[in-house]
């Protein structure tokens, strides 16, 4: 992964050398939330871009399952599998062999808290693979789509 200075055009690099790496970072580009393989298991954590150091998160996921708060930049919103199938990740999920029934959970980043939200198949009775996650302005509600037949869903963050 990495960062190119816009004004000055300088290329950097924020974190290598690991398989199936992606990365997604927050508003102020002081954190990224990276997912990687590491022995064939995949591993979830938030790299401050500052001192280069990471904190392993307590579940695992793919970048591409969560979203960062607009609202309270060390915030975080993810979409966690309950159990991960075996697989060659991330690329058995890109290409829809495996698929994940996930469960909706916060974190803060600054504190390190992380509570599960919403576990959506008992919510609503349907496997629901979330992805492209979404936050409406006043962060009420987590939009996101079932990517198993592309339905869109509405979390309400506030109950």
């Amino acid at each position: 992964i990495y960062s190119i200075n816009t004004k000055t055009g300088d290329l950097s690099t924020i974190i290598g050398n690991y398989r199936g790496l992606s990365g997604k970072m927050n508003r102020d580009g002081s954190k990224i939330l990276v997912s990687a393989i590491v022995n064939s298991n995949i591993v979830t954590s938030i790299r401050n871009i500052k001192d280069s150091t990471n904190n392993d998160l307590l579940f695992k996921t793919l970048s591409e399952k969560c979203v960062w708060s607009n609202v309270v930049k060390t915030d975080l919103y993810c979409a966690v599998p309950s159990q991960i199938p075996t697989g060659t990740y991330p690329d058995d999920w890109y290409r829809g062999r495996v698929s994940f029934i996930d469960q909706i959970w916060h974190v803060d980043t600054k504190t390190g808290e992380t509570h599960q939200l919403a576990n959506l198949l008992e919510l609503s009775n349907s496997r629901i693979d979330a992805i492209n996650l979404t936050l409406d302005p006043k962060e009420n509600t987590l939009y996101f789509m079932n990517k198993d037949d592309l339905s869109l869903w509405a979390l309400d963050l506030k109950q």
